[in-house]
């Protein structure tokens, strides 16, 4: 087949979709959570317990501003959430599967979108995401989706963890 038929024939449609998070959802992505993001998310967590039920209740009680992100098979793959901390000031943080990188671009929409309207609304000046500073790819990420990194947290984390700082304004 030729590049131009190839080019014209109709694309099958990806049905990645990006939901309001629900318990076996949330779990699901915990389960199955990539090993450094396991490492970033438990660090900042009170009990080293890992418990599974309770991160995910945490999310849950941010609801409506805690989603879920699917594969194009239905597979939770990244798990993502906006909290306030105080007025004016929120914080966004997510992990995921292996699969993360098949929803990259409906999360990075979907993120970007988000940012936009959280920052424009005028309740919102600044908008914050630590990342654990080894994380270089999902550095990379929060630079595309125009955060800028303010500053490095020397031992953040509970095993003193160093963490960079990344902020929306």
């Amino acid at each position: 087949m030729s590049a131009e038929i190839a080019y014209l024939r109709p694309r099958p449609r990806i049905s990645r979709r990006i939901e309001p998070a629900t318990l076996p959802a949330l779990l699901h992505v915990i389960g199955h959570m990539r090993e450094v993001d396991h490492r970033e998310v438990y660090a900042l967590r009170w009990y080293d317990d890992n418990d599974a039920a309770s991160l995910a209740g945490e999310m849950l009680r941010m609801a409506p501003f805690c989603w879920v992100a699917h594969a194009d098979d239905g597979e939770p793959a990244y798990a993502f959430a906006v909290r306030d901390m105080w007025p004016g000031v929120c914080a966004l943080g997510g992990f995921g599967t292996d699969r993360w990188k098949d929803v990259l671009w409906p999360v990075t929409r979907f993120t970007r979108r988000l940012l936009k309207a959280t920052l424009t609304d005028g309740f919102v000046h600044r908008v914050e995401c630590v990342s654990l500073a080894e994380k270089i790819d999902g550095h990379r990420w929060l630079r595309w989706l125009g955060a800028e990194s303010e500053a490095v947290l020397w031992a953040y984390g509970r095993h003193r963890e160093d963490y960079i700082r990344f902020v929306w304004r």
